[in-house]
Protein backbone atom coordinates (compact mmCIF):
# COMPACT_ATOMS: atom_id res chain seq x y z
CA UNK A 1 0.00 0.00 0.00
CA UNK A 2 1.08 3.91 -0.62
CA UNK A 3 -0.26 6.40 0.34
CA UNK A 4 0.07 10.04 -2.25
CA UNK A 5 2.25 12.29 -1.79
CA UNK A 6 2.28 16.08 -2.19
CA UNK A 7 5.11 18.89 -2.68
CA UNK A 8 5.59 21.22 0.38
CA UNK A 9 8.87 23.28 -1.07
CA UNK A 10 11.21 20.68 -1.54
CA UNK A 11 9.77 18.48 0.51
CA UNK A 12 7.46 14.71 -0.28
CA UNK A 13 4.70 14.61 2.72
CA UNK A 14 2.27 12.01 2.90
CA UNK A 15 -1.93 13.28 2.07
CA UNK A 16 -2.45 12.01 5.84
CA UNK A 17 0.00 13.21 9.06
CA UNK A 18 0.10 12.54 11.98
CA UNK A 19 -0.66 15.10 14.88
CA UNK A 20 0.85 15.60 18.29
CA UNK A 21 -1.97 16.83 20.03
CA UNK A 22 -2.64 13.62 21.75
CA UNK A 23 0.67 13.04 22.32
CA UNK A 24 1.63 16.47 24.00
CA UNK A 25 -1.91 16.33 25.87
CA UNK A 26 -4.19 18.48 24.51
CA UNK A 27 -7.47 16.94 24.03
CA UNK A 28 -9.33 20.01 24.10
CA UNK A 29 -11.89 18.69 26.10
CA UNK A 30 -10.32 19.85 29.78
CA UNK A 31 -8.15 19.58 32.21
CA UNK A 32 -8.76 16.13 32.76
CA UNK A 33 -9.00 14.53 29.50
CA UNK A 34 -5.36 16.28 29.29
CA UNK A 35 -3.94 14.66 31.94
CA UNK A 36 -5.73 11.13 31.00
CA UNK A 37 -3.81 11.69 27.49
CA UNK A 38 -0.48 12.79 29.16
CA UNK A 39 -0.48 9.19 31.04
CA UNK A 40 -1.56 7.23 28.36
CA UNK A 41 1.15 8.77 25.59
CA UNK A 42 4.36 7.35 27.22
CA UNK A 43 7.80 8.25 25.34
CA UNK A 44 7.90 4.63 24.86
CA UNK A 45 3.73 4.43 23.47
CA UNK A 46 4.61 7.64 21.66
CA UNK A 47 7.35 5.90 19.78
CA UNK A 48 5.17 2.72 18.31
CA UNK A 49 2.64 5.34 16.78
CA UNK A 50 5.04 6.81 15.13
CA UNK A 51 6.79 3.28 14.56
CA UNK A 52 3.39 2.26 13.38
CA UNK A 53 2.68 5.30 11.27
CA UNK A 54 5.58 4.69 8.93
CA UNK A 55 4.60 1.33 8.58
CA UNK A 56 1.12 2.55 6.68
CA UNK A 57 3.82 5.04 4.78
CA UNK A 58 2.80 7.90 6.47
CA UNK A 59 5.44 10.02 6.31
CA UNK A 60 5.08 12.99 7.93
CA UNK A 61 4.41 14.36 12.01
CA UNK A 62 2.83 17.66 12.83
CA UNK A 63 3.86 18.76 16.60
CA UNK A 64 4.63 21.18 18.94
CA UNK A 65 8.40 22.90 18.71
CA UNK A 66 8.59 21.71 22.77
CA UNK A 67 11.68 20.11 24.71
CA UNK A 68 9.23 16.66 25.02
CA UNK A 69 8.64 16.39 21.42
CA UNK A 70 11.85 17.45 20.91
CA UNK A 71 13.48 14.84 22.99
CA UNK A 72 11.49 12.38 21.79
CA UNK A 73 11.79 12.33 17.79
CA UNK A 74 15.76 12.79 18.76
CA UNK A 75 15.34 9.50 20.48
CA UNK A 76 12.88 7.98 17.35
CA UNK A 77 15.67 8.95 15.00
CA UNK A 78 18.54 7.33 16.93
CA UNK A 79 16.66 4.82 17.50
CA UNK A 80 16.32 4.28 13.04
CA UNK A 81 13.32 6.14 12.48
CA UNK A 82 12.65 8.06 10.00
CA UNK A 83 9.29 10.01 10.15
CA UNK A 84 9.47 13.54 9.25
CA UNK A 85 8.95 16.60 11.31
CA UNK A 86 7.03 19.95 10.91
CA UNK A 87 7.04 21.57 13.82
CA UNK A 88 4.50 24.17 15.37
CA UNK A 89 6.38 26.81 17.53
CA UNK A 90 5.83 26.97 21.23
CA UNK A 91 5.13 30.36 22.77
CA UNK A 92 6.69 28.93 26.18
CA UNK A 93 10.07 27.66 24.13
CA UNK A 94 10.11 30.49 21.26
CA UNK A 95 7.81 32.54 18.93
CA UNK A 96 7.80 32.60 15.69
CA UNK A 97 10.24 35.12 15.20
CA UNK A 98 13.04 33.26 17.18
CA UNK A 99 11.91 29.68 15.34
CA UNK A 100 14.80 30.03 13.15
CA UNK A 101 17.84 30.56 15.68
CA UNK A 102 16.06 27.46 18.17
CA UNK A 103 15.63 25.12 14.90
CA UNK A 104 19.36 25.58 14.12
CA UNK A 105 20.75 24.46 17.29
CA UNK A 106 18.61 20.88 16.18
CA UNK A 107 19.47 20.75 12.73
CA UNK A 108 21.03 22.39 9.57
CA UNK A 109 19.06 25.07 8.20
CA UNK A 110 16.34 22.72 6.48
CA UNK A 111 12.96 23.62 8.89
CA UNK A 112 11.84 20.36 8.45
CA UNK A 113 14.17 17.74 10.37
CA UNK A 114 15.04 14.29 9.52
CA UNK A 115 17.46 12.41 10.24
CA UNK A 116 18.98 12.16 7.09
CA UNK A 117 19.54 16.04 7.60
CA UNK A 118 22.24 15.62 10.50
Amino acid sequence: MSLDTVKIGTVSVSRLIIGGNTFSGFSHFGSQKDWEMRRYFTAARIKETLAEAERLRINTHIGRIDEHICCLLLEYWDDGGKIQWFAQTDPDVCSPKTFDSFSDTLTPPRKNLRPEDH
